[in-house]
């Protein structure tokens, strides 16, 4: 094997290797030997098969397993050769993987910086001590009661605060418009949950009543054909309910399954301390990386921000989808709440949580700082197998699709799994990006 290094650009190390054409196919023959002693092909004893006639038939199979076990094996091997620490999975383009020529490709492989060892003392990091006051536990008790209060059905018109059950049917002009009816919907008037108006129009009603409700969509509403529109609700009150009185008794303890009341208060409080625990150590750890951060300064490998970035983002737009389709399910009078007894969980959770306060300094660390200690802890602990791309030794040696998804290596051992060691490559195309990797854990 050939090594030869092309570019040394900061933190980014480029190499060219070139395997031997006899090395790769004395491991194709290797290989198809190992083939011939287990498979049963008619006509031949076990062990007895032709090596012609395990090649025709195997050998497009083999040399793709071969080629790709031997660009993760030349990798690993250079990289040790170099006294590298890969900061993540190197990226091949195969240059050449004809049949009967030397294996050659090129690698770029980022590496982790030269990092000092930090030193703890005299950083005195203040770590926040919270009991969780009578008062907290009374107003959690108190939300919990109110998400379970009870309804009663009644005779009387409908007031505010009221539940009416609704069927209804939405028209722009004579026509009704997708998503504008519904069946059954629980309507708690002055809660807002409807398009304006829509709630205002129904205190009154009797059950068995008929509406017709005139409403404007808001300009800003979700659904652009919607949006500043005027439309008409034909509605049919079918039962008014009243909520009763939040309890505060046993019988609220008794439906989140604990014993009494006492317990539940417990219960709660101890929640609590858990939560204010993990607020206080959140923000120890953002103090202790915004004065290491002060203190230290060394770069940081690209791939390994652009990985935290996008990490970051794609958990910002998952919770912002979250968002918008909870409004777009009140605004059209569904619940998102699950059937059954409530978790008291969400309901006892202190307002504050771990990311508030984050400081611009804390924010950067956790883009840079953070990345590094991640993708440190992948190089050392193994990292997933690389993505199959057309530039890979499969494609390139003729290997369908299919094959590429569905092939596994025999012993299902991967190299880079054990400490110190080096991560599998990330096979790639040329002018293939790098996109995504797991992060790893704290």
């Amino acid at each position: 094997m050939q090594v030869t290094e092309t570019s040394a650009e900061g933190l980014k190390r480029e190499f060219k290797i070139t395997v031997p054409a006899t090395e790769v196919e004395d491991q194709i023959s290797r290989r198809l030997g190992e083939i011939g002693q287990a498979v049963r092909i008619p006509g031949f004893r076990p062990g007895k098969v032709p090596l012609p006639l395990l090649r025709k038939r195997y050998g497009p199979a083999v040399r793709h397993e071969v080629l790709e076990s031997t660009v993760q094996g030349s990798s690993a091997e250079a990289m040790r050769e170099q006294n590298l620490r890969p900061a993540l999975p190197p990226r091949v383009e195969i240059v050449s993987a004809a049949e009967g020529a030397d294996l050659e490709y090129k690698m770029s492989v980022e590496v982790l910086p030269d990092m000092p060892e930090p030193d703890f003392g005299g950083l005195g990091i203040e770590r926040l001590v919270a009991e969780v006051p009578d008062e907290d536990v009374d107003r959690a008790l108190e939300r919990l009661a109110e998400s379970q209060r009870k309804t009663e059905p009644v005779e009387r018109p409908a007031e505010n605060g009221d539940i009416v059950v609704v069927d209804f049917v939405g028209k722009i002009g004579d026509v009704e418009f997708p998503g504008g009816k519904g069946e059954n919907v629980s309507t708690e008037l002055g809660a807002g949950r409807f398009i304006p108006g829509f709630e205002d129009q129904l205190i009154g009603a009797r059950a068995g009543e008929d509406r017709t409700l005139n409403v404007t969509f808001p300009a800003d509403y979700g659904a652009p054909d919607l949006a500043g529109k005027e439309a008409v609700f034909e509605v049919k009150a079918k039962e008014v309910r009243q909520r009763l009185p939040a309890a505060v008794d046993d019988s609220l303890a008794e439906a989140g399954g604990l014993e009494n009341l006492a317990e539940l208060r417990q219960e709660i409080r101890q929640r609590m301390q858990r939560d204010y625990d993990a607020v206080a150590r959140q923000r120890v750890k953002r103090a202790l990386l915004d004065k290491l951060a002060e203190r230290y300064d060394f770069p940081v490998p690209p791939g390994m921000i652009e990985m935290e970035f996008n990490t970051i983002w794609a958990q910002y737009e998952g919770e912002k989808e979250a968002r918008n389709q909870a409004a777009d399910n009140a605004a059209a009078g569904r619940s998102t709440a699950p059937e059954g007894p409530i978790d008291a969980a969400a309901l006892i959770a202190p307002e504050e949580t771990a990311l508030e306060g984050t400081s611009e300094r804390s924010r950067r660390c956790l883009r840079q700082r953070t990345g590094c200690r991640r993708g440190r802890g992948k190089a050392q602990g193994g990292v997933p197998p690389p993505r199959r791309t057309a530039g890979s030794p499969r494609a390139a040696a003729g290997g369908s699709r299919a094959q590429q998804q569905h092939h596994r290596d025999p012993g299902g051992a991967q190299p880079g799994a054990g400490p110190g060691s080096s991560p599998p490559p990330r096979l790639r195309a040329p002018g293939d990006r790098f996109l995504s990797q797991e992060p790893g854990g704290d």
